[in-house]
């Protein structure tokens, strides 16, 4: 799925792995959105600029007339801190801020109340914007 966090383009991707990852939904080539649609299913993730692919780990696929073996680092898509509790999504832009626990804790101690959560399935989606930095 895609969003915009605080301005910035997000990708959230399930991976082969079964890992959930978030990266800036910018091509590390020229900068261009790689992903357009809000959400999907996808075998790898495709810039239209010069048509690199990306798998859902983030790591280049192919880059096109570019010798993929001396991209390293430049090649991946730029990763975002993600947790998940109790079935909900939280990134956070800031490498260095607290994690979600320390910086949630009373917040998630209430959730505990409500066990629920993670048998939740997605009916309906509505987007709120909130200041926090979760």
């Amino acid at each position: 799925m895609t969003l915009d966090v605080a301005g910035e383009p997000i990708i959230v991707s399930h991976g082969t792995d079964g890992e959930l990852r978030a990266f800036y939904n910018i091509c590390p080539h020229r900068g261009m959105k790689v992903e357009q649609s809000d959400k999907g299913n996808k075998k790898v993730l495709q810039c239209g600029y010069h048509g690199w692919t990306f798998k859902l780990d983030g790591n280049v696929n192919r880059a096109p007339n570019f010798k993929t073996n001396g991209l390293g680092v430049h090649g991946c898509m730029k990763s975002i801190r993600l947790e998940v509790q109790n079935a909900m999504i939280f990134v956070n832009l800031d490498k260095n801020a607290p994690s979600l626990a320390e910086a949630y804790q009373e917040f998630l101690e209430e959730m505990k109340e409500y066990p629920f959560f993670d048998s939740l399935k997605l009916v309906r989606e509505t987007r709120r914007v909130v200041k926090a930095n979760w």
